[in-house]
């Protein structure tokens, strides 16, 4: 009998009795059907959450904590810094200031970052097309997502993608059984 504590744990679990009885591809497999970022192993301790917010979020000084959210309601339409900071209350010197101080980041290249991120799982875990995926993360063109992603991630999009479907189970192809 084997038990676990929470839906995360037992998924968790369930990934380890597969790959111990059907392997590593077929468990990488599961976990990308899933969407499921990564496979804890054991004595991997859970983050315990924060009462009403996340640990890092209620750190961040009040502005901050405004940008990000403002950065995160504005993917697929990009938004102007001096527009956030005018949201925020503060100049945009000011704002950039803060943020470093507090991220260790400017506010564009945090921005920058969290619409690469998005549109690479939108890229490893979706279909669309690179021209719908640099639509929906606020790019005019494929080529100038490219050349982000490129940056931030040391590789082409192509390559990511091509990458993460050799763990796909082609064809609907049978899973091999044990």
């Amino acid at each position: 009998r084997l038990t676990a504590s929470g839906a995360a744990a037992a998924f968790d679990l369930s990934l380890h009795l597969i790959e111990r009885s059907l392997g590593a591809d077929v468990a990488t497999e599961v976990a990308c059907w899933f969407q499921h970022p990564m496979v804890r192993g054991q004595g991997v301790v859970q983050r315990k959450p924060t009462f009403a917010a996340e640990s890092t979020h209620d750190m961040l000084p009040v502005p901050i904590r405004l940008a990000v959210e403002i950065f995160g309601e504005n993917i697929e339409d990009p938004i102007k810094m001096t527009d956030v900071a005018d949201q925020v209350g503060v100049s945009p010197r000011q704002l950039e200031r803060m943020f470093h101080k507090a991220t260790g980041t400017t506010p564009l290249g945090y921005y920058r970052s969290l619409r690469m991120h998005i549109a690479r799982q939108l890229l490893l875990y979706g279909k669309d097309s690179m021209i719908d995926i640099a639509i929906a993360v606020g790019y005019s063109s494929a080529s100038a997502l490219n050349k982000n992603y490129i940056e931030v991630f040391g590789i082409h999009p192509r390559d990511d993608r091509n990458k993460i479907n050799m763990f796909r189970v082609r064809k609907n192809a049978t899973v091999p059984s044990a």
